[in-house]
């Protein structure tokens, strides 16, 4: 159980109420943080333990991927800086 103002939740019960958070950041990785599970394209869960926040490899340098190992260093630019994405192109009927 975890305790949060007196009252108790199960630990599926917080992770619902968790927000994740991924921040893009400059010349480096994706950084993920809060409640989150992360597969493969088969649907396996990578384990990631009890870690509510990893990294994840923009630059596809990394050895441990989906993972950043900090290969990226000195070899990856790019500035985050957020926009508006178009909207989603609507699916024909």
């Amino acid at each position: 159980m975890i305790t949060r103002d007196k009252t108790a939740f199960t630990f599926a019960e917080k992770q619902l109420m968790d927000k994740t958070i991924i921040t893009v950041k400059s010349n480096s990785a994706l950084k993920v943080e809060g409640a989150f599970e992360i597969r493969d394209e088969s649907g396996n869960r990578y384990d990631v333990g009890d870690r509510t926040v990893v990294s994840l490899c923009r630059c596809g340098l990394s050895a441990k991927m989906p993972f950043c190992d900090g290969a990226h260093k000195t070899r990856f630019k790019h500035e985050a800086a957020a926009f508006t994405l178009s909207p989603a192109p609507k699916k024909e009927s």
